[in-house]
């Protein structure tokens, strides 16, 4: 069942206590979680005020739980004000590193293979999560377009400054 408490002592303590009856169960059935001391326990708090408030630790097999302003789940990266901008980030660094490949391949290899690298190993950090941020920014949306034009370059062989519109359209890749 679920209460809403507006004390943070007594959540914490409330929080405690599942966190040390999870420690007993894991003990009682043989188990462990986060067995090795370098990937202990973090926590985030998700939250859009600009003053975060304090609370006690957290404890959770014996170690103090170490707060982190964002976490990686399934691959997506969660901010503590669930912005997206570092999960764009780092969508769009690893898509520029599989672009600088295929840039370099398109003097060895014909166009039709330059897309199937882009379609395997560009597009998947592109879209991967985009469900999830994709309403929720502009920037997020020019960053990725930006990151996609200049795949597009790559395989087509075009010249920068050539319309995107123009160019997807003659790849087929369509927004």
């Amino acid at each position: 069942m679920f209460h809403v408490v507006s004390d943070v002592n007594t959540t914490a303590d409330a929080v405690n206590r599942d966190l040390a009856s999870i420690q007993n169960w894991a003990f009682q059935w043989k188990m462990s979680f986060n067995p090795d001391p370098t990937k202990q326990a973090k926590e985030v708090i998700f939250s859009a005020k600009r003053q975060k408030q304090q609370h006690p630790p957290l404890i959770f097999n014996d170690h103090q739980i170490v707060a982190d302003s964002s976490h990686k789940h399934l691959g997506l990266i969660l901010d503590e004000t669930l912005t997206f901008a570092e999960h764009v980030q780092e969508a769009s660094l690893k898509a520029k590193r599989s672009i600088e490949i295929i840039h370099f391949l398109s003097r060895y290899v014909p166009r039709n293979v330059l897309d199937q690298m882009y379609k395997l190993y560009v597009r998947p950090h592109l879209d991967y999560g985009d469900v999830t941020y994709h309403e929720q920014s502009m920037s997020h949306s020019r960053k990725l377009e930006s990151t996609q034009y200049k795949a597009a370059l790559a395989v087509s062989g075009a010249w920068k400054g050539t319309s995107m519109e123009r160019l997807l359209e003659e790849l087929g890749w369509g927004r």
